[in-house]
């Protein structure tokens, strides 16, 4: 083999060892999200809290104009609520504030950037009828939901 040969190898080989691991440093973050995602899921779907097959999506993103919060870091859950959960009184209010502290909990686990915001998304993925926005503190504390979440089943929910 020619000297030349064996370089341009060596050179193509070490190219396509730094874009893998370029890769995997790029996708770092959609794996927690995905892991979190898959994790609330299981969670809230064993206590019958969202619609049987439907799955809980997790987005870990700053924040922007389109959104609820305005600065920082964030996750938007969006989920879909069993009827149970929607029929009963204050039970939107229970699931939205289950969820947060779960994903704040799995995220956490993660050693992820620290959270500033969640905004929840009651809803198919489609289209979600109601958003929430939940700051977190400075100690670390869940605040109220900004708008409230409704007291009652919202008619345009089906």
């Amino acid at each position: 083999m020619r000297k030349s040969y064996v370089f341009s190898m060596a050179i193509i080989l070490i190219a396509l060892v730094g874009m893998m691991v370029a890769a995997e440093m790029a996708l770092k973050p959609m794996k927690r999200s995905m892991a979190v995602a898959k994790d609330l899921t299981a969670l809230l779907e064993a206590r019958g809290d969202i619609e049987p097959g439907s799955k809980v999506v997790v987005i870990t993103l700053k924040a922007e104009e389109r959104h609820l919060a305005e600065e920082g870091y964030g996750m938007i859950l969006e989920l879909e609520p069993s009827e149970a959960v929607r029929s009963r009184k204050g039970r939107l209010a229970k699931l939205a504030r289950r969820a947060v502290a779960e994903a704040g909990r799995l995220h956490k686990q993660g050693k992820g950037k620290p959270l500033a915001w969640f905004e929840v998304r009651f809803g198919d993925s489609k289209e979600p009828w109601h958003r929430s926005l939940y700051t977190v503190g400075k100690a670390g504390e869940i605040l109220r939901p900004q708008p409230a979440i409704p007291p009652v089943h919202i008619a345009a929910a089906r």
